[in-house]
């Protein structure tokens, strides 16, 4: 608590810190030689670390080197970002970053080129990664424009015919890469794009995700198979009705990303509020009717909410994902991160997660 006792403590959880790091290094090499399952084993290390101290950047810079190619290199991109806007930086990470960015610039001609030949899902993680590298200097703004409205219609053809393409942690990592990217232009003394293209990438991406998250959502409720449907007919208890209806919500991974792209737009709103238009918000209250009533939701989550103050209170995986972000601090700060927060089961985290969208 103070004196020595707090010294010892601090340097407890560093040699902590640093044995889960090399455990996941040694992991990872052994990954290299003996198969994948020492790469999960490798990755779970990396993130304990990062619980214990979330403010170390070193932990993203492994999981960078881990993730190699993936998704065209998107998700060890947005690990060599993470450990950048860590409080405490690995530097190789920028040269790490750079040559992500390098690939991507080499295969973005041929993409450039004959866009047609390649699939939505490749198309879109090529091109995104691409928008990051420029994004990260002066450019112009028509070659950017173009480039962010390209990828809202990239996204949208992923999801054509209820399909999936990404797993949800894909997903959440490029939402959260796109808040890292807004708030790298938005720092003092930062010469980039011309402001008004700062928020666009965020809104384009939030935008396509609600298009996405409304049509299949309402798919889903209205389908004369599922229980929902059939309460509704019958005229079932209100509340049976909201619980059976989140069951239905809780497949859909996208509110994942749609909450933290929320948070943002909400902590920045002062900034990019005249950038939201009419259509955004009228999209936004079409899924929100698409909720349980709140009083429903809110009898639900036995804990994680105040209702007295209508606050969060219990991060979500994906508020762990921004944790550091200056804009969310206020939010944060209010929140029990792990693992000190208690768990929550899947449905009394989506119905949190509602709440926190409402």
């Amino acid at each position: 608590s103070s004196g020595i006792n707090a010294e010892y403590g601090e340097e407890g959880i560093s040699a902590v810190h640093r044995c889960l790091l090399y455990l996941g290094d040694l992991a990872r090499y052994q990954a290299e030689t003996e198969g994948m399952n020492y790469k999960s084993i490798s990755a779970r290390f990396y993130h304990q670390a990062l619980l214990i101290c979330p403010n170390e950047g070193r932990p993203h810079n492994q999981l960078g080197t881990l993730a190699g190619s993936n998704y065209e290199g998107l998700e060890a991109a947005y690990h060599y970002m993470k450990c950048l806007s860590s409080k405490v930086p690995f530097p190789g990470a920028g040269d790490n970053l750079k040559g992500i960015f390098n690939k991507t610039v080499s295969v973005s001609k041929d993409v450039m080129c004959s866009p047609e030949s390649y699939p939505p899902t490749r198309r879109f993680l090529i091109c995104f990664l691409l928008l990051a590298d420029k994004l990260s200097g002066p450019v112009s703004m028509s070659e950017v424009d173009q480039l962010v409205r390209g990828l809202g219609g990239d996204f949208a053809d992923c999801y054509t015919d209820n399909r999936q393409p990404f797993p949800p942690a894909l997903v959440l990592k490029i939402a959260t890469m796109a808040i890292m990217l807004a708030e790298n232009a938005l720092a003092p003394g930062v010469d980039t794009v011309q402001p008004k293209l700062i928020p666009a990438l965020v809104i384009e991406l939030m935008t396509t995700i609600l298009t996405v998250t409304i049509q299949q959502l309402g798919e889903k409720l209205s389908s004369p198979d599922n229980q929902f449907q059939s309460l509704q007919i019958s005229g079932g208890v209100e509340e049976e009705r909201s619980v059976v209806m989140l069951h239905v919500i809780s497949t859909q991974s996208l509110l994942l990303p749609l909450k933290i792209l929320g948070d943002w737009i909400k902590a920045r709103h002062q900034l990019i509020a005249q950038d939201l238009t009419g259509t955004f918000w009228a999209q936004f209250g079409d899924l929100l009717n698409l909720f349980p009533h709140t009083r429903d939701l809110e009898r639900i989550v036995k804990e994680g909410f105040s209702q007295s103050q209508q606050q969060q209170k219990i991060a979500l995986p994906e508020d762990v994902a921004l944790r550091g972000l200056a804009p969310l601090s206020a939010l944060h700060n209010q929140l029990e991160f792990p693992p000190l927060s208690p768990d929550l089961n899947l449905l009394d985290e989506f119905a949190l997660r509602l709440l926190c969208l409402k």
